[in-house]
Order: C-alpha cells, then structure tokens, then sequence
C-alpha cells in the first residue's frame, strides 16, 4: 500500500468545498505515511491547502483549461500565470480534445503544447490530459500521446475524472504503447497518469500492473507514474485504520 500511497496524486477536485472541509481534507493527507507524490486541486482551493500544510513539502498541481478542453488562449495564460504565481510545482492541462474530434489537426495541438509550455516555464511539471471518456478511438489516443511525447510534456494523463468513462484499460494500454514506441526510439521516458474512476486499491494495482507488463519497473515510481483518485484516498486510510 505504500507504494501506491507514493505514485499518488491526492486529488480535490470537488465543486463545492469549503475551508473547514478543506481542513478535514489536508489532516487526512496529514496522516499518510509516505506521503503522496502531489495534491491536485482548484486554484481557489490552493492557498487554503498551503496554509493546512506549510510543514509539509507536498508538490501541488493545478489544472487548467478545465475540464472541457474549451478556454480561449488567453484565459488558459491567467491560469498559468496565477498558478505560477501560487507556487505550484505541477500543472495538470486538458488538451483541445473537442476540436481534435472535430479536425484530427495534429498542428493545433503542437500549437497548444508550445503555447502551455511557453507559459510555464521549464521548471514545472506538465500533465496533458487526454479525456479518452471523449477521444475513445485508440489510434487517436496512440496519435495524441505520440505528439505530446515529441513536444516535451512530463505526463499522458487519461482523463479529467468529470466524464465517465474515465481510465480505461484499453486507453491506458494504448498510451503505455505510444510511450514504449517513443522511448524506443529516443530511450527518452515520458510519464503517464490514470486517473478517472480509480477507487479501490485493487483498481490501482491492476493500472500499475498493465504500466509494469508494457514498459517495465523503471516507470513504477512518481517521476514516471501516477494515479489520480480522491476515492482512491479514502481506502487507503480506511485499510490503514483496519477497515
């Protein structure tokens, strides 16, 4: 269980949350042993989670352009440019994924990679989701995660965890097989993130065991593997306190 407590990225995404939850949400965080890998949450929510944990070097991600794809340039560079301006470490970013459907233009979506990077900076991590609740073609998530590959991104994310289907074992395979494909030729190693209905530990386990069968032990650890889940929290702890 430790393990997977270290691959994850504790995740409060809820819409409607207030400060004294957030608070009972940061002592359960409080309470792990290693802790997670990140936190992934709003950007409102943020400055109340560094307040909770100021003693606790816990990366935070934020997501952006979320959870539809659908913002305009400029609203995703405030995003960026707040988020950097918060202190997060990571940023967890929905590609276009409903004008890829519309026109399968591989040249926009290198144009939104370059343009988030841009943004950013080289010194935060970059998790591009793919929503493969909406893209269920495998060629397309093969195609997908290849770009995102070629143009410097950290992380394959699966989904957003607001469409159902989420992670998918057909999805999450075809992005292992785009990733393999990349590294083989570049021996260069591109992380991937389920997430999207990861609640149980059996679950999880089952995810990692596909990453491990398609590119091995080197991806099992937090540079290059994630599961985003906030069920997935409450079943750790719940195991932990005996049931």
């Amino acid at each position: 269980m430790n393990s997977l407590v270290a691959l994850l990225d504790a995740t409060l995404l809820e819409d409607h949350i207030d400060d004294h939850a957030i608070k009972i949400w940061c002592n359960r965080i409080r309470s792990l042993k290693p802790l997670p890998a990140a936190i992934c949450t709003y950007l409102h929510n943020i400055e109340t989670i560094q307040k909770h944990l100021s003693d606790y070097a816990i990366p935070i991600a934020t997501v952006i352009n979320f959870p539809h794809g659908l913002y305009e340039a400029e609203d995703i560079q405030s995003e960026i440019r707040q988020a950097l301006s918060l202190g997060v470490s990571e940023l967890d970013i929905v590609i276009p994924y409903g004008k890829w459907l519309q026109k399968k233009d591989p040249l926009m979506i290198i144009d939104f990679i370059l343009q988030c990077r841009s943004w950013a900076g080289d010194k935060i991590i970059l998790k591009f989701i793919l929503e493969t609740g909406a893209i269920q073609s495998m060629e397309d998530i093969g195609v997908l995660t290849e770009l995102l590959c070629q143009y410097g991104v950290h992380f394959i994310k699966t989904s957003t965890g607001k469409m159902v289907p989420g992670a998918t074992d057909m999805a999450v395979e075809a992005i292992a097989a785009a990733v393999k494909r990349y590294y083989d030729l570049t021996t260069h190693k591109v992380g991937i993130k389920v997430a999207g209905g990861v609640r149980t530990l059996e679950q999880a386990n089952h995810y990692v065991n596909i990453i491990r069968e398609q590119l091995g032990d080197a991806w099992i650890e937090p540079r290059y593997l994630r599961l985003g889940a906030s069920r997935l929290l409450d079943e750790i702890i719940r195991n932990r306190c005996g049931g």
